[in-house]
């Protein structure tokens, strides 16, 4: 097995049950009758729109690695400097189909202005039944902001790691082991409150859905030249960590771990099913 590749050690996970998280068995959401109605984008020929919160800290390659990935549309914000998208309980002030939240290197429990801000905003998206992916920080931002608990870890997660499916799921379309390029120091501990854990991995929860949100702890949307980016710019790894990361990569680990990138299609696909997103038409405002 190549460096930095891990195998889930042999033990029962427990699955929380669908019963209380609103889904119905095709896992589409029971949307309560307060929910705010948004015109269906795809239905009038409109390319999907998708709203990315930039969390990363300076120049970073996150809008372009995520843009690659996606086929609709995206206007990215950089919420890391206090810019957040329009509200979401105004129909006519929202204009995206969909949200994706990126990584960081912020924790999501500092008590920052910008996290403060964001988390609040994350909460009317979500009450708005609005759909998101929350990517590695964006992941545990979702966890935190839900009532979820994330922690540090006592070692840097970095390099192409073995994750497990627990359930199939329309927004995670993975049934079998797949890699997955990992680089983070924090974790979730604790779903929030009607989550459902959609993989693991040997350190614990690798996705979770809770109502029309999904996050994943890997990085999807990360090719080899992100890889060895963010690689070779961590300073809190040694250099004997940094070079097994690199052989891991060299030994098949890079091209294995783009294969988790189809959770950008699964998305748009919940997207294009799901009737919230895009501003209201007139006759819906009407």
């Amino acid at each position: 097995m190549a460096a930095g590749k891990h195998r889930v050690p042999a033990r029962p996970i427990p699955v929380d049950s669908r019963a209380d998280t609103g889904l119905s068995a095709s896992g589409r959401v029971n949307v309560p009758d307060r929910r705010i109605h948004y015109a269906t984008a795809t239905a009038q020929g409109v390319t999907q729109s998708i709203a990315v919160l930039d969390a990363s800290i300076g120049e970073t390659p996150t809008q372009t690695n995520i843009d690659r990935e996606v086929t609709a549309s995206t206007t990215a914000y950089k919420i890391s400097e206090g810019e957040l998208p329009p509200p979401v309980e105004d129909p006519a002030a929202w204009p995206h189909d969909g949200v994706i939240i990126s990584g960081s290197e912020a924790s999501v429990y500092d008590d920052t202005p910008w996290i403060n801000q964001t988390i609040a905003w994350l909460r009317s998206a979500h009450t708005a039944h609005l759909p998101v992916l929350g990517i590695c920080w964006g992941h545990q931002l979702l966890a935190q902001a839900l009532g979820g608990r994330v922690v540090g870890m006592t070692e840097y997660e970095l390099g192409p790691w073995e994750i497990y499916p627990l359930v199939e799921d329309p927004l995670f379309p993975f049934a079998e082991p797949f890699t997955a390029f990992e680089t983070h120091s924090d974790r979730v501990i604790e779903l929030p409150p009607g989550a459902f854990p959609l993989a693991v991995s040997d350190t614990g929860i690798q996705a979770f859905r809770v109502g029309t949100a999904v996050g994943v702890q890997f990085h999807p949307e990360y090719d080899r030249a992100s890889m060895e980016w963010v690689t070779d710019k961590n300073d809190d790894i040694t250099a004997e960590k940094r070079a097994a990361v690199h052989d891991a990569l060299d030994a098949g680990g890079a091209t294995e771990a783009r294969a988790a990138r189809a959770v950008f299609g699964a998305f748009e696909g919940f997207l294009e099913d799901w009737p919230v997103g895009r501003a209201a038409t007139a006759a819906d405002r009407a």
